[in-house]
């Protein structure tokens, strides 16, 4: 059995500037694939900057028996056309999916589009080699006998349980096949737990609520071994929320400490403004760290007590000034257009942004990503919310027009946006960052600009 894991193509958007950001979800299915012999290739397709059509003739001048893709709401319909014409000249090839759109709406994705021959529904690492045997095999009496899994047998959708599936004991699973992305200059990431307790409306919450924690010897095992594989000098944690689990983040930095990676390694984290620390904040600076971001997302209270973010304006500002004097850089995660946002919420963000001094911003725009609360609310039409569509490609977080808002167009939250950037740069006197951002991001800029020019 010959198998493709694939990361979508680039798509022409802005976000296209994170192209370089690892999945860990592909990387670890290859590692549990790889730990059970089986024959596995990654296409790394961001990194070495392949479109959809590009990638398609990549796929098709291998034969694979089956092709895997974890694909993000707004790529899981170019995932679809690439599967639609691999199949159209190999017929034998099987197309399996997974991921946060999967997640959300697994039987629907499966009716959308018939390319697809299997979805996973949440976290298989453990067993997606057996499952992947059994469909190269067509023992779809065995498959029937899997929770979790949505399949495909003479046309007809089979499934015991749509509910997502979490690996209660992660330390089971295999490291992630890193080495299998083909290049040398790849800055590998890493997680120290899964899952995040907080329960922010527009998240879609892939990893549950739950934490589920790493053994910090195993997790630096790890660490150690990729940072000499790659001769790495800095890694981000990807957890969703660090530093939610104090003593597990202690035993972590300890072990860091131990071994001495604090002084070879650089790395950083995001976490949630409730859970900051000072002291922590210290030990991991000391472990190596050197910057925390932090999900602020508004400038106002009523707007983060209604999209359920559980912190408040004063929360937010201890939680940078306590960064700050522990000598970690912060930066910021917004979003703008929440349920019952207005001009003026939008404008208390942009000022709040600006003023926080904060060493980097992330400014998007929300999305009703399926699976999400404001997904339901936009669909109903409630809290000034309106869905547009389900053409899952307008559902980019940049430049994307899924949703309408009662109180402002599409166009004006664009511009706020930019204004946010903007704003946070000429008040923190960061002009060369900004030319240089402007610079390194161009393409990215021009589709974003191009779709403000839209006519809404």
């Amino acid at each position: 059995m010959k198998v493709a894991l694939v990361v979508p193509p680039k798509q022409k958007l802005a976000q296209d500037q994170y192209n370089l950001i690892l999945q860990l979800g592909i990387s670890y299915i290859a590692g549990g694939l790889k730990k059970n012999g089986v024959d596995v290739n990654v296409y790394n397709s961001k990194y070495f900057n392949l479109y959809e059509k590009e990638l398609t003739e990549f796929l098709m001048h291998e034969s694979y028996d089956i092709i895997g893709f974890s694909a993000m709401t707004f790529e899981i319909k170019s995932v679809s056309r690439i599967a639609e014409k691999i199949k159209s000249l190999k017929k034998g090839c099987l197309i399996v999916t997974g991921g946060c759109h999967v997640n959300a709406i697994p039987k629907e994705t499966m009716k959308e589009f018939p390319a697809f021959d299997l979805a996973f529904i949440g976290e298989h690492e453990d067993q997606v080699s057996s499952i992947l045997y059994l469909l190269h095999s067509r023992d779809y009496d065995a498959l029937e006998k899997y929770d979790n899994i949505i399949f495909r047998r003479n046309g007809e959708l089979y499934y015991n349980s749509l509910n997502r599936r979490f690996i209660a004991n992660v330390d089971k699973l295999a490291w992630p096949a890193y080495e299998l992305f083909r290049s040398k200059e790849l800055n590998p990431a890493y997680f120290s737990s899964r899952g995040c307790p907080f329960v922010c409306s527009f998240c879609q919450q892939n990893s549950g609520r739950a934490s589920r924690l790493r053994n910090p010897v195993d997790l630096c095992d790890e660490i150690e071994y990729f940072s000499k594989y790659f001769n790495q000098k800095e890694f981000r944690f990807r957890d969703e929320s660090f530093t939610a689990k104090k003593k597990h983040v202690i035993a972590v930095c300890n072990e860091l400490i131990r071994r001495g990676l604090n002084n070879k390694l650089k790395w950083t984290c995001e976490t949630h403004s409730r859970v900051a620390d000072y002291e922590l904040f210290c030990l991991m600076r000391e472990a190596g760290c050197n910057g925390v971001s932090i999900g602020i997302e508004s400038g106002s209270d009523e707007i983060l007590k209604a999209i359920g973010k559980n912190t408040n304006l004063e929360t937010i500002i201890n939680a940078v000034n306590m960064t700050k004097k522990a000598k970690l850089e912060v930066g910021g995660y917004f979003i703008l257009g929440h349920q019952y946002e207005t001009k003026m919420t939008m404008l208390k963000t942009i000022s709040f942004a600006a003023r926080l001094k904060l060493d980097s911003i992330s400014c998007s725009m929300l999305v009703p990503f399926p699976g999400t609360r404001v997904y339901e609310y936009a669909r109903k039409n409630e809290r000034g919310l309106r869905l547009l569509t389900n053409d899952w490609e307008r559902y980019d977080n940049y430049s994307g027009d899924a949703m309408a808002w009662d109180n402002f167009s599409v166009t004006t939250l664009k511009v706020c946006q930019l204004l946010t950037l903007v704003a946070f740069n000429l008040y923190n006197l960061r002009f060369s960052k900004l030319i240089k951002y402007l610079l390194t991001n161009k393409k990215g800029i021009l589709s974003y600009f191009i779709s403000i020019l839209r006519k809404h």
